[in-house]
């Protein structure tokens, strides 16, 4: 009886002759890969090297799933069109508040940093920013990261305008060549992000310009391009 509970349940085992407890106990504690590799060898050892073997598998799982998130990311910011850019742009900057006009120039990036949108305008009339945001009929309502303690935004813009000429309008633009520049002017961590994808759109009577650049680590200073305001339409008194 005590040889059939043995052999079949696993119990009772103590008073068979020549079976030894200690070895049966080890043998069913080990994993069999263990016992290849490991035969000899203590079973607190082998416990050891089988969690070292399970955490080491762990991390090397958990980083492979970060790397595949992290290329899905990049995957999904590369594939955004100008479409779904434009639309974005257009959404945050009915969030915000900001206003349309006879010319209107928005800055929209997609870092932390603190971005400044500069419009330099014709001749000897000045130029509008965060430092001076009202010039010549020309007004900058919404500065996106001018509060770097508060947060940025995760996709902050800027935007310049000039009110639509409906008979309110106090000036109307400078008629001439304009100018528009990006520029870095505060850190939202100890250095730059690598780079800032940016998106600029220029509206001139309606008519839109649309430009996508880059700000390369090291740049403080990006001239975007230009455009020509030459006065009010025919039909605009």
């Amino acid at each position: 009886k005590k040889e059939y509970c043995c052999e079949s349940e696993g119990i009772g085992c103590q008073n068979i002759p020549g079976y030894d407890v200690a070895a049966q106990l080890e043998a069913q504690a080990s994993p069999t890969w263990l016992k290849a590799l490991m035969g000899d060898t203590a079973v607190g050892l082998k416990f050891m090297v089988s969690g070292l073997g399970a955490l080491l598998l762990g991390c090397c799982l958990g980083a492979r799933t970060c790397q595949q998130q992290l290329r899905a990311e990049l995957a999904e910011r590369r594939a955004q069109t100008e479409h779904e850019l434009l639309h974005e742009l257009q959404t945050t900057l009915q969030r915000v508040g900001a206003r349309e006009g006879e010319i209107s120039v928005t800055l929209m990036w997609d870092t932390k940093d603190d971005l400044d949108l500069h419009v330099q305008l014709p001749e000897h009339y000045g130029e509008i920013s965060a430092e001076n945001p009202e010039c010549a009929g020309g007004r900058l309502d919404v500065d996106g990261n001018s509060c770097l303690e508060m947060g940025a935004r995760p996709k902050p813009i800027e935007h310049i305008y000039w009110p639509k000429l409906d008979g309110t309008a106090h000036h109307q633009p400078p008629k001439g060549e304009y100018v528009v520049r990006v520029k870095a002017f505060a850190k939202h961590s100890n250095h730059l992000e690598e780079e800032a994808n940016l998106t600029v759109v220029v509206s001139v009577q309606g008519k839109k310009d649309i430009y996508h650049l880059r700000l390369l680590p090291g740049c403080t200073d990006l001239r975007v391009g230009s455009f020509q305001y030459t006065g009010p339409l025919p039909h605009v008194r």
